[in-house]
């Protein structure tokens, strides 16, 4: 196996290495991609103006899955002289090929805006074919987005165009993508018929023969969903010998990713890193901002695995680095869209009632001479202002919808940003990969939250960490998000330097970091925000506790005795601190219960005004401490929910877990 491994890196590293010079090749001397794309480029740069807008389509289609960058460059072109001679084919053409290959970059706001353009022209000017080929894009952008059920409404517009106008490369691309969009929703048995569908069009159809290698491909990833993973393993493989080391990147990266997965699955860890190493290669080459991070994630759990430390640190901090990149691109162009729609959204309903106004003032000016005059004018006065008023109750209706789509909208980037900020905590699996008995208890107020935490574990020690941040919902999230990035930068930091952990010090170190920061852009973050926090590092050999609190308060549970461990009152990133943190060394016994919680649990209040974190809490852990924590944390629950009634004035997080 170690051969074979050996044999097919060496294939797509000399393969690569040709992409590679012919991106480094000198200015005015266009890429050497392969025989038949260099022919395409000569004939589109010397070919009249008749035909030069097909065949720059030409070359902008076959290099969207290698270098979308340059691709673009043509299909612009193409689009240019497809509008100065009035062929409108090739425009709607331009249109889509430039769509794809922003896209395959990500940016899928510009592959939206093209794709519109095209199907727009394509409606207008009847061609029949490029509009199915339109609502494929569309279905294909929404199911990059994993909207999948809006996917099947667009796809399902593009099949009965394929069969009006009997065209197999429409019908080939539209059974493709309703089976990816099946496989997304897990219908697996669907999703193969439509896989299998494809195979045998695009194996009949001479234009998409050689584009054989996709539905094979998903076809694998169907199987290895579904649990077959031998006859999956067998596929991905295959479809890697066959297809093309420089033809299609996107394919590439996706296939030695899939590959690289199974064999860390196997514990496989050289072959499942060459993989994953030639995945960043291409995902690289071929500009995809998710496909990198993806094969960071990869590299980051074989170094993990194997125990590389250095390595690890590196991949890590180049995966948050993506991953941010990701975040902060995406939630700046959710919040740049709702706010520039509101913005335009009340600016034109001002011009309109300006106007408005201003035409009312002129009619009852006149109208004010002709009731002096004639009765019947009044009459036909009262008539018209009838039909305005029914006219402004139609207009008031349709603003009604239009705010309640703005609405859906703004709650739609909030789940999004909901998505994110899960994504950047703990899952149970990696919890309890470090405590095998632990709870938490996470409760937004709103549906993005300020509270975060973290488990980590470094260098044998156990690290946990949990965050309040000032405010709720999107302030307090983004807060969240910048909190978790610089506490994972201050422990990677002190891990790799060799540094003694300590929590003071890594709070110390936090606060100087989010201070700055905040500081920084104190013009538009107000100076007051920072974040209370827990954090407890374990040292399970000598079962001792270097504890460091920001006013906060955690319990510790010792058979049915409580006690409690203050932190400073002090607040991180918020504040000239004068003195350092407290350290607080505490001796641990097994199956002690350390239980972190914010201001959100120790400010809960009833009806009658007693507070749950000052009696209610501590009795409810001491008489429940046999108990494992996944069951005290449902009797907390139970509590808590019978104790605070309907409302909640914060987030409500509690963290615990048990030597």
């Amino acid at each position: 196996m170690q051969k074979q491994v050996s044999n097919i890196s060496f294939r797509h590293i000399v393969a690569v290495l040709a992409v590679v010079l012919a991106v480094l090749a000198p200015a005015g001397v266009h890429a050497q991609f392969s025989p038949k794309i260099d022919s395409l480029i000569a004939i589109a740069e010397s070919a009249p103006d008749s035909v030069a807008a097909a065949r720059n389509n030409d070359v902008c289609w076959k290099l969207r899955n290698i270098n979308p960058e340059i691709a673009i460059k043509f299909g612009m072109k193409a689009i240019d002289l497809a509008k100065d001679h009035n062929d409108y084919e090739q425009l709607v053409k331009g249109y889509a090929f430039v769509g794809v290959c922003q896209r395959n970059l990500d940016n899928y706001a510009d592959a939206l805006e093209y794709y519109r353009l095209g199907i727009n022209d394509a409606q207008k000017y009847g061609i029949l074919d490029q509009l199915g080929y339109g609502y494929i894009n569309l279905g294909n952008l929404l199911i990059h987005e994993v909207k999948y059920d809006e996917a099947e409404v667009e796809l399902q517009k593009a099949l009965p165009i394929a069969e009006q106008i009997n065209d197999s490369a429409v019908l080939g691309y539209v059974c493709l993508n309703l089976g990816r969009t099946r496989l997304g929703n897990g219908d697996y048995e669907n999703a193969e018929k439509y896989f299998l569908r494809s195979i045998e069009i695009r194996t009949k159809c001479k234009k998409l023969n050689s584009q054989i290698n996709v539905p094979r491909k998903y076809l694998a990833d169907c199987h290895a969903a579904a649990g077959d993973k031998m006859r999956a393993r067998k596929e991905y493989m295959e479809t890697l010998n066959k297809a093309d080391l420089i033809g299609d990147f996107d394919l590439l990266s996706e296939l030695t990713y899939n590959i690289a997965q199974q064999h860390f699955e196997d514990k496989r860890y050289d072959s499942s890193l060459a993989y994953a190493t030639e995945s960043l290669r291409y995902a690289k080459y071929l500009g995809s901002k998710k496909a990198i991070m993806l094969a960071y994630g990869m590299l980051t759990d074989i170094y993990r695995a194997t125990g590389d430390q250095k390595r690890l640190a590196e991949t890590f901090r180049d995966q948050v680095d993506c991953n941010d990149s990701i975040f902060k691109t995406n939630l700046q162009l959710k919040l740049f869209n709702i706010e520039y729609s509101a913005d335009a959204y009340n600016k034109q309903l001002e011009i309109e009632r300006l106007t408005e106004q201003n035409l009312m003032q002129k009619r009852l000016t006149w109208l004010s001479y002709i009731i002096l005059l004639l009765v019947v004018a009044a009459l036909v006065f009262i008539y018209v202002k009838g039909k305005k008023i029914k006219k402004l109750n139609l207009e008031l209706a349709a603003q009604k919808d239009s705010l309640a789509e703005v609405n859906n909208e703004i709650t739609s980037s909030m789940h999004y940003a909901k998505r994110i900020q899960r994504a950047a905590l703990n899952t149970d699996a990696s919890v309890e990969e470090v405590f095998r008995d632990y709870m938490i208890y996470y409760h937004p107020k709103e549906i993005v939250s300020g509270d975060w935490y973290r488990v980590e574990e470094r260098r044998g020690l156990k690290i946990v960490i949990e965050a309040d941040c000032t405010g709720n919902g999107v302030p307090g999230s983004l807060l969240s998000m910048m909190g978790i990035s610089v506490f994972k930068d201050v422990i990677n930091a002190l891990a790799i330097s060799g540094e003694q952990l300590k929590a003071n010090v890594v709070l110390d170190k936090m606060h100087n970091i989010v201070k700055a920061m905040l500081e920084k852009n104190s013009g538009e973050i107000s100076v007051e925000s920072g974040m209370d926090v827990s954090l407890a590092i374990i040292d399970p050999e000598k079962m001792t506790m270097s504890f460091a609190a920001a006013s906060q308060t955690t319990l510790m549970v010792r058979g049915d005795e409580v006690s409690r461990l203050v932190g400073d009152n002090m607040t991180i990133g918020k504040g000239a601190h004068t003195v350092p943190f407290t350290e607080h060394e505490v001796l641990l016994k097994k199956n002690d219960a350390i239980f972190f919680s914010n201001n959100g649990i120790i400010g809960l209040k009833n009806v009658s005004g007693e507070k749950f974190f000052g009696t209610k809490l501590p009795i409810l852990l001491a008489e429940n401490n046999e108990l494992p924590m996944k069951e005290i944390a449902k009797k907390l629950e139970d509590a808590i929910s019978v104790f605070r009634g309907d409302g909640q004035d914060d987030d409500m997080t509690v963290l615990g877990f048990r030597v």
